[in-house]
Parts: C-alpha cells; sequence; structure tokens
C-alpha cells in the first residue's frame, strides 16, 4: 500500500511538473503575438521590449530543454512542438515581413531539437549504463553468494566425513545440514531393497532432528511403492518438493508428519546405487525452492559417501569381531581337557564380547 501511494504522489507530481512548465512556456513563446495586437502597441514600444523580444524565445527553449532533462524526453519533444505551434500565429500574420525572425526562429526549433536529440541520446546511454552496473553487481552478488555455499558445503562435508561411526555420522549430517538449508524437521532414511522384487523395498527411518519426539518417528518405514513421495525420490533418483505436503499427501495431515506443510526429499547415491534419502521438512507452504534442492543435491553427494564409508568400517568392524571370538573358541577348544572346561570358557568369551565393560 505505501509502495502504491509513494508511485501515485510521484505520478502526480510528474503531472503538475509538466503542466508548470507548458504554462510557462506558453506565457514565454506567446510574446510574439503582442507586436501584431494593437492593443499592445505602447508595451512594443516601451524601450525594454527588444531584449524581452530577443530573450523570450531562448527562455522558452530553455524549458523546453529542462522539462526535457528532468522530464523525459518525450515530454521535451512535446515542449518544443508546443513552441512551434504558439508561433504559427504570429508567423501567418506577419508572413512574408517577418522572414528574419522567421530564419531565426526555424534556427531556434532546429537547435531545441537536436538537443532533445542529444538529451534522449544521454538517458538512453544512462539507463543502459544503469541496467549493465545493476548486472555485474548481480553477477558480483551471485559469484558471493555461490562462493559462500560451496565453503559451507566444504565444511559441512568435511564435518561429516570426520567420522567413521554410522550413528555419529547421521547426527552430524542433520546438524551440519541446518547451516546448507534452514528446516524445522529433517530425517536421515537408508533403503533397503526386496531381493527378490529389484526396485521394491522401503526406506527406514534411522535419524531424525526438530521433532517434538524422536523416538515416535525413528525405525518408521515407508514402502516403495506406495503412496508417499519417497517413491518418487527412490524410483526417479532426484530431487522432489512439495509446497503442499498435505494436500499432495494423505500420510502429510496425520500422526507425527502433521507440521509438515513444505518438503523436499533428495536421494543418496554412492556408485549409482541409491542407498537412501534426505528429507527436509518445514510448516511454511511452499518453502523450498528449486535452489534448496540444488544446495541439498550437492550436500548429499557428499555425505552419501561419508554415511557408505561408515556402514563399511561398521561391517568390518563386526566381521573382525566374529572371527575374534571364531578365533578364541577355537583356542579355547584346543588347549580345553574336557567337556566341561570348554563350556565354561566358551561362556566366558561370548559374555566378554557381548558385555565388554
Amino acid at each position: 500500500n505505501s509502495s502504491r501511494k509513494e508511485e501515485g504522489g510521484h505520478a502526480a507530481r510528474h503531472r503538475y511538473a509538466v503542466g508548470v512548465a507548458f504554462l510557462l512556456m506558453t506565457a514565454l513563446a506567446s510574446g510574439d503575438l503582442l507586436e501584431v495586437v494593437p492593443h499592445f502597441a505602447s508595451l512594443v514600444r516601451h524601450p525594454l521590449f527588444p531584449f524581452y523580444h530577443e530573450a523570450r524565445d531562448l527562455l522558452a527553449l530553455i524549458v523546453a530543454l529542462y522539462a526535457a532533462h528532468w522530464l523525459g524526453p518525450t515530454i521535451g519533444r512535446w515542449a518544443v512542438a508546443w513552441f512551434l505551434a504558439l508561433h504559427l500565429p504570429y508567423f501567418y500574420l506577419t508572413f512574408p515581413t517577418a522572414l528574419p525572425e522567421l530564419a531565426r526562429f526555424a534556427l531556434l526549433v532546429l537547435v531545441a531539437f537536436f538537443s532533445v536529440h542529444i538529451i534522449t541520446r544521454h538517458h538512453r546511454l544512462e539507463g543502459q549504463l544503469n541496467s549493465l552496473a545493476a548486472t555485474l553487481e548481480t553477477h558480483r552478488a551471485a559469484e558471493a553468494r555461490r562462493a559462500q555455499e560451496a565453503d559451507t558445503l566444504r565444511q559441512a562435508g568435511a564435518a561429516v566425513a570426520a567420522t567413521l561411526r554410522p550413528d555419529e555420522a547421521i547426527e552430524r549430517i542433520l546438524e551440519q545440514l541446518t547451516h546448507v538449508v534452514p528446516y524445522d524437521s529433517a530425517s536421515v532414511l537408508l533403503w533397503t531393497e526386496d531381493p527378490d522384487h529389484p526396485g521394491e523395498g522401503y526406506l527406514e527411518i534411522v535419524g531424525g532432528r526438530g521433532w517434538p519426539d524422536p523416538a515416535v518417528v525413528m525405525g518408521l518405514r515407508f514402502p516403495v511403492p506406495g503412496n508417499n513421495p519417497n517413491t518418487v525420490v527412490i524410483q526417479q533418483r532426484r530431487p522432489h518438493v512439495l509446497g503442499d505436503a498435505p494436500t499432495a499427501h494423505a500420510p502429510f495431515r496425520e500422526g507425527p508428519h502433521r507440521h509438515i506443510y513444505s518438503w523436499l526429499g533428495v536421494p543418496l547415491i554412492v556408485h549409482e546405487r541409491v542407498i537412501g534419502m534426505l528429507a527436509v521438512d518445514s510448516a511454511r507452504p511452499h518453502y523450498f525452492t528449486p535452489d534448496h534442492a540444488r544446495l541439498v543435491s550437492a550436500f548429499a553427494d557428499q555425505v552419501a559417501i561419508a554415511i557408505e564409508n561408515a556402514r563399511l568400517v561398521e561391517a568390518e568392524r563386526k566381521r573382525l569381531e566374529e572371527l575374534t571370538v571364531l578365533y578364541a573358541l577355537a583356542t579355547v577348544g584346543v588347549e580345553a581337557t574336557d567337556v566341561d572346561t570348554l563350556i565354561q570358557h566358551a561362556i566366558q568369551i561370548i559374555g566378554d564380547i557381548l558385555r565388554p565393560d
């Protein structure tokens, strides 16, 4: 409302200025009629009239050029045309006796039109320079924003990659994601594929942040394919944005997901293989933009590798523990002198593994 009021006030001031300029030009340019109207004969014979006679046209054209500069070249051209129209009655009444006056007047009009043309070019070049400056400023701002985004992604990825524990990696992902895209809640979901039906399986929430009760959402599974936006993310292997999630999918209208209005899902892909996805939520409708999807996708490319590395390390650790148990049991089996001793040592080894502290 305030912006419209300012625009209306500016338009009113512009119209007022145009009216004043044309009235002033009319007063100055119509002075030639005084010479052909008998009623003003005494005024024409006044000693100061020659000065006024020579100066009024110049003053009128100065007003026209001033209007062209401050009110726009189009106003300036109309002002010069109005100046010419005001003189037509005078030259009609005095032609051909006023040929020198006509030549002087024609020269003034040509100079005025040429000056307005120069002002027009000046305005055009000034507009182009302003547009170029605005474009350069936009490019600088975009470059600065991209540099900041790259630095944020680098720091976030480094923080996640610094751990090889899956649970800690997931927690760091959710923590660093807040620096990439502000959100109200977010989840890390891992993909489990049905070995008998390729392309089908389920996503399971293994980490969450921003939920009123994280225990409620931990372990939730979403079938793929199914009536959920996760299906689009997994099957099409691309980010998917919902601006009005409750309208698009019924699960957003109930349970722990009731606060979600905007939803962004991004796949976690390692070596062309989907291992899960990131789900980012907002309580504001139509919150996420293509830029958000781009940033979260870049972040997901980094953290997917970190998750996969952590899972591989965890799998190797468990395998090493199993081998350690088998080796210990084999050693006990060789050294035991009877079955009771073997069972007793085996129970002790398994207990040490299950309760290391």
